[in-house]
């Protein structure tokens, strides 16, 4: 996310944007005047950047005054009121810029589902769209004599009902996170110059030492806790996807006619080399795909596609297409996704091979899921071969970073904790599961 001091252009746009007959905060002071005189807007420029420069945001900025609006004809209880907060003008172009930037970052890193929160996200409709759309289809239920039914969902205390301290902290973590300035030991060491040693082990403890590093949180199974959870959200996607493709149609035979193509007249056929249809999966080559999930119970490798002591996390394979894909999960610190990537596929190379000498063709897929939720190219290439596309590849890779992110935030809130046990729903795992198959 970009961290400079607000730029003119960004403070011209907030600006323009803004609603010249918008009611003013406590101050009185309305956007007309900055619309009206720039050499004034510009002050307020100069004086946002020495705000930002310091880390402090001036006080009258970050006050509101609060306004209770009927939302009924004679309303009298306190119920009946509706409460609105006005925030001097200065502070709403401040905190406008903010917004605006913020929403840019989590747009562009796939944080917002826009098929599922569209309003409040600009460029996407919102309320006055959705209203738009149910006065259209009444309008024409009214024409056509058609039954129809609306319903409205009015969620009373809507906003105190969420829980705000729960979603600032996943929040912040996140962001803290990617720019690495949580307070750990080795930050704090150079903020306040306290001990920079890890509480488990006594080395130098980064946030990538306490993420991916820490030997006693190795032996005590904590990365091993959260590269689970990993692989129990892909295990189940991908057990979701092979009992949908065993249900299809059988594949139909490799011997077939030259399709002919008829057109309309005057319709164009289609160019040669533009593709009309996604790419089908390599699950679609057969019908009885059976998998393998080294989640909840030791694996143990299928003998007869070969003879192996390794366990990859995941098997999944056809007999009668002879094909067989061995996937190994990987929860690194995002720079060392490239590494992870080669050592998983030098692990596999021999068995590979062993298990092509006895007629089976092998992909070995190394898949890499970054500690704090950066879904790696190896793992969107994965899932696109096996069939996977749209929304419900985007729902996937969401799943599989959500599930990253929330384990390394409660192993980071863990870190200091010397004892480490079987983790309950309540505190956020995934309910434990055995081997699918």
């Amino acid at each position: 996310m970009e961290d400079c001091a607000p730029k003119w252009k960004e403070i011209e746009q907030a600006v323009k944007k803004a609603r010249a007959s918008s009611s003013p905060g406590p101050n009185g002071v309305p956007y007309r005047v900055y619309k009206s005189a720039s050499g004034v807007l510009r002050i307020l420029w100069k004086l946002m950047k020495v705000a930002w420069e310091k880390q402090v945001v001036p006080r009258a900025w970050r006050r509101a005054g609060g306004v209770f609006i009927p939302k009924e004809k004679d309303s009298t209880s306190i119920s009946q009121f509706r409460s609105i907060s006005l925030l001097n003008v200065e502070g709403k172009i401040f905190f406008s810029i903010i917004a605006q930037r913020l929403s840019a970052y989590l747009l562009k890193n796939c944080f917002i589902d826009t098929s599922i929160q569209k309003a409040g996200i600009p460029g996407f409709p919102g309320c006055l769209e959705h209203i738009n759309v149910i006065w259209q289809q009444i309008q024409s239920a009214k024409k056509e004599r058609k039954e129809l039914h609306v319903t409205f969902l009015d969620l009373a205390n809507a906003y105190g009902s969420v829980p705000h301290e729960l979603l600032w902290s996943r929040i912040s973590f996140l962001i803290r996170s990617t720019y690495d300035v949580l307070p750990s030991p080795q930050n704090l060491n150079l903020w306040v110059g306290e001990d920079p040693s890890c509480p488990l082990c006594s080395s130098p403890a980064t946030l990538r030492h306490i993420l991916t590093g820490c030997k006693v949180a190795l032996s005590q199974g904590r990365f091993t806790w959260r590269h689970d959870q990993v692989l129990r959200c892909l295990a189940l996607a991908l057990e979701d996807k092979r009992n949908m493709t065993n249900k299809l149609p059988p594949v139909p035979s490799k011997h077939y006619t030259q399709k002919t193509t008829f057109l309309r007249p005057g319709e164009q056929p289609p160019r040669k080399g533009v593709k009309t249809n996604p790419r089908p999966g390599q699950l679609e080559a057969a019908r009885d795909w059976n998998m393998l999930a080294d989640v909840g119970q030791r694996l143990i490798f299928p003998p007869e596609i070969a003879t192996t002591n390794l366990r990859p996390d995941i098997v999944l394979w056809s007999g009668s297409a002879r094909l067989v894909h061995l996937v190994e999960l990987t929860v690194p610190w995002e720079d060392a996704v490239d590494e992870a990537y080669e050592r998983k596929k030098l692990r596999y190379a021999q068995l590979a091979t062993e298990a092509e000498q006895r007629g089976w063709r092998v992909r070995v897929y190394p898949v890499e899921v970054g500690c704090r939720g950066f879904v790696a190219h190896s793992t969107t290439r994965f899932l696109r071969d096996v069939g996977f596309s749209g929304q419900e590849l985007r729902r996937t890779v969401k799943n599989l970073s959500e599930a990253a992110e929330r384990s390394s935030n409660w192993l980071w809130l863990r870190r200091k904790d010397s004892g480490w046990g079987q983790v309950s729903n309540e505190e956020g795992a995934l309910t434990p599961g055995g081997c699918y198959r």
